[in-house]
């Protein structure tokens, strides 16, 4: 089965649920599909966030995620221990 808003997903979750990430449609919009990087970095968020094919890197990503989340008081230091991650 091939979802319609995202023709590469073999396994999308449920049309009712499944919509396009910001991330897809930037990509779209900006003609960058063909980057392989990029490729990869939007089927790891789109995993993450709506399901669907998984990556090797999404249950680290998520476990990091989740362990920077626990260990933060507040969304403020959440945002900035989690931008020193992903900025590394």
């Amino acid at each position: 089965m091939v979802c319609t808003c995202c023709p590469t997903l073999k396994n999308p979750v449920a049309p009712s649920r499944h919509k396009r990430l910001r991330f897809e449609v930037l990509m779209a919009s900006f003609a960058i599909q063909q980057d392989e990087a990029l490729t990869r970095l939007g089927a790891l968020v789109h995993h993450l966030d709506v399901g669907g094919i998984p990556t090797a890197e999404g249950p680290g990503f998520a476990a990091v995620m989740t362990g920077a989340r626990a260990l933060q008081p507040d969304d403020d230091a959440l945002l900035e221990a989690r931008s020193l991650l992903l900025h590394s």
